[in-house]
């Protein structure tokens, strides 16, 4: 009988033996053959126990169900195999040489890798990958800045630029609705001021008289007799002053109305707009809020990893020992993703980087399955950006092994069975938490550009009734005075009431 291939030997019994008819570099039968499985803990995929148990008892984990299912069906035996180096395998430059599973392999002290062994060109030029068993990717995570850690979490759902213009506008209108009041003729100030300035009785030219000589303004040339009636007459609370504008206007801000109302249509008109514009942004504001409070990662600034080449605020940091993600970032065409490595920390385990990210202020860079296991459903540690760089998890094998064509058949059915989802559905303790890092909404100043400019075109028509008002007045005032013109009628009541507004020493 032709023997394809040399027989290996492990504590003294046969370990691969192919008989007569076999293709040449395939194995057509797995039965009665012992395979030395090299593997390290990697959670959830390999998980190891050190009490109540011997030998393969002691490993549990989604690789080691695929191990015990492939067994069962290719009716083979198996040990698991520690290497001497309890890594995946780093590339020497210095020897040429690998260390870890890889370099076992390489040396025949174990037939196959059973791990989470991430593809990639690197490890490709010296082994074989059996069918993948879960295609993934690289992720990035950081704690969040929940409500609970930020003591200024109720102004995010706005961005500083968006607040600083609200009060900006809110003082703009304070002033534009005090100057609505005392230049509209139908405005209690202005309606009033023009009487006195034009009616023939002697009570009222006393009054022009007496604003004359002591150079005071309108409000200061009442007379009376009794202290309790003048007390009683004044009535602060109806003045088209700074100070009720600031109140009226202010208490938009709270989607409140003030005591004070404007007397003329112009103001009034000003103020829907405003009531209006404050309306729609604390329905914005409350709705934003209200869905910041539900997440764990308001201001989080970041949205690749790329972005924390820009900022101080983050540190970040890969498991160094030939680990994946370090190998694939260092092979990106775009070398930012080198400056990541080069410029981020170097950890020694999972344990140490999420405790790192539990601190704060860090971001951990690494493979999502083995994130999303340690995460254990803590969904204030969230996501920054996307996954990126995709690959596929795999066994590894020797280069042209006989038995990789069985084992990728296998892989497939466990795959197309649907028993792979759930064998990752068991060991992963994913919980389904909210979006990641970078994707919660701040509105932006273009975002609620549209609001800014109803804003302004209602400013912008209450000055255009201001000027119905003033030529409705105008017109009334030619027909009412013989010979007044209707630029003597616009002149006459300007100059009333800056002349009124020049004299006194406070704004009324």
């Amino acid at each position: 009988m032709d023997k394809l291939f040399r027989p290996q030997y492990h504590n003294q019994s046969p370990i691969l033996q192919w008989g007569q008819g076999c293709s040449p570099g395939v194995a057509i039968d797995l039965t009665g053959k012992h395979l030395r499985l090299g593997t390290i803990e990697d959670k959830p995929f390999m998980i190891y126990q050190t009490e109540g148990c011997k030998g393969n008892k002691c490993w549990t984990g989604m690789v080691n169900d695929i191990v015990v299912r492939l067994a069962k069906k290719l009716n083979f035996t198996y040990e698991y195999v520690l290497p001497k180096v309890g890594t995946f395998g780093k590339f020497s430059e210095t020897t040429g040489e690998w260390d870890g599973l890889i370099g076992e392999l390489l040396a025949n002290k174990i037939d196959m890798i059973a791990i989470d062994m991430s593809t990639n060109s690197e490890r490709k030029i010296f082994i074989d990958f059996s069918f993948p068993f879960m295609n993934t990717a690289l992720r990035a995570v950081v704690k969040g800045e929940s409500h609970t850690s930020n003591d200024f979490f109720f102004l995010k759902p706005f961005s500083g630029l968006v607040w600083g213009m609200i009060f900006v506008v809110n003082f703009t209108l304070v002033v534009l609705i005090c100057c609505l009041g005392k230049f509209s003729p139908f405005g209690k100030y202005g309606a009033k001021l023009h009487a006195v300035k034009t009616c023939p009785c002697d009570e009222c030219q006393t009054r022009r008289e007496d604003m004359i000589t002591n150079h005071c303004s309108l409000r200061n040339t009442n007379k009376y007799d009794c202290l309790v009636e003048k007390v009683e007459d004044e009535d602060r609370s109806t003045d088209a002053s700074l100070y009720n504008s600031l109140w009226l206007i202010s208490t938009g801000l709270v989607s409140q109305a003030g005591e004070t109302l404007p007397h003329c249509f112009s103001g009034r008109f000003l103020l829907i707009i405003w009531w209006a514009f404050m309306l729609i942004a604390n329905s914005l504001y409350t709705a934003n809020l209200t869905a910041a409070l539900t997440k764990s990662n308001i201001g989080i600034p970041l949205h690749s990893v790329l972005d924390l080449l820009g900022q101080s605020k983050y540190k970040w940091g890969l498991i160094g020992d030939g680990r994946n993600p370090e190998a694939l970032l260092k092979l990106q065409v775009d070398p930012r993703y080198a400056q990541v490595v080069e410029k981020g920390a170097t950890l020694k385990n999972m344990e140490e980087g999420m405790k790192k990210v539990n601190d704060r202020n860090f971001v951990f860079i690494d493979e999502s399955p083995a994130l999303t296991y340690y995460q254990k459903g803590d969904c204030d540690v969230v996501n920054v950006g996307q996954e990126f760089q995709s690959f596929e998890l795999a066994f590894g094998l020797p280069k042209d092994s006989p038995y990789k064509s069985l084992i990728d058949v296998y892989m497939l059915r466990l795959r197309e069975n649907g028993e792979m989802a759930e064998f990752w559905e068991e060991w992963s303790n994913e919980i389904i938490c909210k979006k990641g890092a970078g994707t919660q909404v701040t509105l932006d100043l273009e975002t609620l550009s549209g609001l800014f400019i109803i804003l302004c075109a209602g400013v912008g028509l209450s000055f255009i009734s201001l000027l119905v008002e003033f030529a409705y007045s105008i017109t009334r005032d030619t027909k009412e005075i013989k010979g007044l013109t209707v630029m003597m009628a616009l002149r006459r009541r300007v100059k009333y009431i800056f002349e009124d507004l020049s004299s006194g020493t406070k704004v009324s």
